[in-house]
C-alpha cells in the first residue's frame, strides 16, 4: 500500500452514492514504481509476523507491470484481562497481486487482478469452548482504458470494469454462516476541462452483485434461525454528472447530480456539493453537503449478531435501500507548515434506515425499517505539533450524538457508539526515520458481557450471552520491530 485517503461527508458523485458519510480510498504501488524490490519483514510481541514484498519492472517505455505479495500471521493466543477469551483472534493471511501499465500518448491501459485469503479463529481456546472461525477467499480483476482527446490531456474518454468474486465460511460457536458474492462494475466516462477554471465529467455506470446465503442456527437455548440456500440479485444503474470551478487557490467548487436507478426501488436523484475557501494563507474552510443510497446486507452489515445468544426476528433477510442526507465542514488553522489545529462537525440525517434492536424483547434481536427519526452529528478537533524534526504530537477529541427511533423506547442513543472519545499519539523517529517510537494509550475493559456461572466465567449458552461489544484494543502496550530493504533504480 502506497497511501490512503479520507474523504468526510459526501464526496463526488463519480465514486457513487453509497458513501453516506465519507469514503477511504487505497493507493497501492503503482507499475512504474521506481523501486524495483521492496521488502519489509516485522515481528512484535504478541507473536504476530509481517511481511510484505513489491517488485516493479519496466519493459519499455511504454509497459511496466509490478508484484505484490503479504502475509501476515500470529503464533499465539493471549487472554491479557483474564475472561477466558482470546483478546486478538489467531490469524493467517496471504494476498497476492499483479498490476499492469501501458500508455502511449494516444492510449492508456491499466490492468491487473489480486486474490486474498484470510483466516481468523477467536473465542475460547480450551476444547469444546465456544469460538469463532471465519475464512475468506477474494478474487479480484480489473480493466481500465482511457484515451485523451487533447495532447495536454484536458479532455479525455475512459471505461473501466472490475469484477469481484468473495466466498465466506464463518462458524459461530454451534452456528455456521456461509456467504458468496459474485459483484460487477462498470463505468463510461467524459472529461472536459474547457477552461482553466471549468472543468466538469458525464459518466454512465452499473453494478450487479449476486449473494448466496445459507445460515446453521440452532442455538442451546432453543432459538433456530436456520435457511438453506438464499439467493439474492441487486442491480444498480445510473447516470452522473460533475461540474468543477476553480479560482486561483482561494476557491473551488464541485456541483455533482446523480441519478439511480435501484432494481425493486426505482428511480432516485441524489446532488452534492462541495466548496473550498482559503481566506488567508494559514485559513483552509471547507463544507460539503448530499444524498447517499445504498442496499443494506442485514447480516453482513452487523456480523457482531452470530456472536451472541440471541434468536433473529423481522427483516434479516431483506435488503432494504437506506436512504440519507449527509452535511457538515471542516476549518484547518495552519500555525506554520507542520503545525494545524483542524476542527470539524458532520450531521447525517436517515429517511429510510434498516434498524437493529437488542431490547424490544429478551433474548432477540430485531430487524425492521426505521420508523420515525434517525440522526448523528459528530464534532471532532484534531491537533497536530512537531515540536521537532524528530518528535510530533497528534490529540484528538470526539463528540458524537447518534440517535435512533426504536420500537422498544422510542428516541434513543445508538449501542455501541462512544460519546466521547480522546486519543493522544505520540512518535519519536530517529535520523532517516531507522528507529521509530509510537505510543497511543487505551485498552477496552468488560468485552463479554452475559450471565456469569459459578467459576466467573459467561455462559456463552445463555441468551444474554454476546461477544460483540468490541469498540476499542484489548492488547495494551506492543513491542515490534523489524528490517527494510529498498533496491532503488539505477539508470
Amino acid at each position: 500500500m502506497e497511501s490512503i485517503q479520507i474523504a468526510k461527508g459526501s464526496p463526488s458523485v463519480i465514486n457513487g452514492t453509497e458513501s453516506m458519510t465519507g469514503q477511504i480510498n487505497t493507493e497501492f504501488r503503482k507499475p512504474t514504481d521506481e523501486i524495483p524490490l521492496f521488502i519489509n519483514i516485522v515481528g512484535m510481541s504478541d507473536t504476530k509476523a509481517d511481511f510484505n514484498l513489491a517488485s516493479s519492472h519496466q519493459f519499455s517505455n511504454a509497459l511496466s507491470t509490478i508484484i505484490l505479495g503479504h502475509a501476515e500471521g500470529n503464533f499465539k493466543s493471549h487472554d491479557m484481562n483474564m475472561d477466558g477469551f482470546m483478546d486478538d483472534p489467531m490469524r493467517k493471511q496471504v494476498s497476492v497481486g499483479n498490476r499492469w501499465f501501458w500508455y502511449t500518448p494516444e492510449l492508456q491501459i491499466r490492468w491487473g487482478a489480486s486474490a486474498l485469503y484470510d483466516s481468523r479463529l477467536g473465542g475460547q481456546e480450551h476444547d469444546g469452548g465456544w469460538q469463532s472461525d471465519i475464512r475468506n477467499t477474494r478474487l479480484n480483476g480489473y480493466i481500465k482504458i482511457g484515451k485523451p482527446l487533447r495532447e495536454d490531456n484536458s479532455a479525455s474518454v475512459a471505461v473501466i470494469g472490475d469484477y469481484t468474486f468473495n466466498n465466506m465460511d464463518a462458524g459461530f460457536g454451534p452456528a455456521t454462516y456461509d456467504g458468496l458474492q459474485h459483484s460487477g462494475f462498470i463505468n463510461f466516462m467524459y472529461r472536459n476541462a474547457f477552461a482553466e477554471s471549468h472543468d466538469f465529467t458525464l459518466g454512465l455506470s452499473s453494478t450487479i452483485d449476486g449473494y448466496k446465503e445459507s445460515l446453521d442456527r440452532l442455538l442451546p437455548t432453543g432459538v433456530d434461525n436456520s435457511f438453506g440456500s438464499l439467493t439474492t440479485n441487486l442491480l444498480n444503474a445510473r447516470a452522473y454528472a460533475e461540474y468543477t470551478f476553480r479560482h486561483e487557490e482561494k476557491f473551488s467548487t464541485i456541483l455533482g447530480l446523480n441519478g439511480d436507478w435501484f432494481k425493486g426501488c426505482g428511480f432516485r436523484l441524489s446532488p452534492r456539493l462541495t466548496l473550498r475557501y482559503q481566506p488567508l494563507e494559514a485559513v483552509i474552510l471547507r463544507a460539503n453537503g448530499g444524498r447517499g443510497l445504498r442496499n443494506s446486507l442485514p447480516l453482513v452489515d452487523h456480523f457482531g449478531v452470530f456472536s451472541t445468544g440471541k434468536g433473529f426476528a423481522g427483516d434479516y433477510l431483506t435488503h432494504q435501500l437506506e436512504d440519507s442526507w449527509t452535511y457538515g465542514g471542516n476549518a484547518t488553522f495552519y500555525f506554520n507548515e507542520d503545525n494545524y489545529l483542524s476542527l470539524d462537525y458532520f450531521s447525517t440525517r436517515f429517511s429510510d434506515q434498516l434498524i437493529v434492536d437488542y431490547e424490544e424483547t429478551p433474548g432477540v434481536i430485531a430487524f425492521y425499517p426505521l420508523d420515525g427519526k434517525s440522526f448523528s452529528d459528530s464534532y471532532q478537533a484534531d491537533l497536530h505539533l512537531e515540536p521537532s524534526t524528530h518528535f510530533t504530537m497528534d490529540i484528538t477529541a470526539r463528540y458524537t450524538d447518534a440517535k435512533s427511533t426504536y420500537r422498544s423506547g422510542g428516541l434513543r442513543e445508538v449501542p455501541l457508539t462512544s460519546r466521547f472519545k480522546g486519543v493522544e499519539n505520540l512518535q519519536y523517529k530517529t535520523n532517516l526515520s531507522r528507529w521509530i517510537f509510537d505510543l497511543t494509550g487505551f485498552r477496552q475493559k468488560d468485552v463479554i458481557l452475559g450471565d456469569k456461572m459459578v467459576d466467573g466465567m459467561v455462559d456463552t449458552a445463555s441468551r444474554n450471552f454476546d461477544a460483540s461489544a468490541v469498540w476499542g484494543p484489548l492488547m495494551g502496550a506492543t513491542v515490534y520491530a523489524g528490517i527494510r530493504v529498498t533496491i532503488w533504480k539505477t539508470e
